[in-house]
């Protein structure tokens, strides 16, 4: 797929490792097979947080501008 995009997630979500488990049990495709992943903790106590998570896909293109 030589596609480009981005996706917003966060640790709270599985939809990552059920694509992951989508590609490795039934041989379907997973969107984001070799994406590029950036995380963010986000502090929503003193005691707790959660991760953002970005994943993208930035194409190769030897078209140029």
């Amino acid at each position: 797929m030589n596609t480009k995009y981005f996706y917003f997630t966060s640790d709270k979500s599985s939809i990552v490792e059920l694509c992951e488990w989508i590609e490795s049990n039934t041989g379907g495709i997973n969107p984001f097979n070799k994406a590029k992943i950036a995380y963010h903790y986000n502090k929503t106590t003193h005691k707790t947080g959660y991760n953002d998570i970005m994943l993208y896909k930035e194409c190769n293109s030897s078209r140029s501008l």
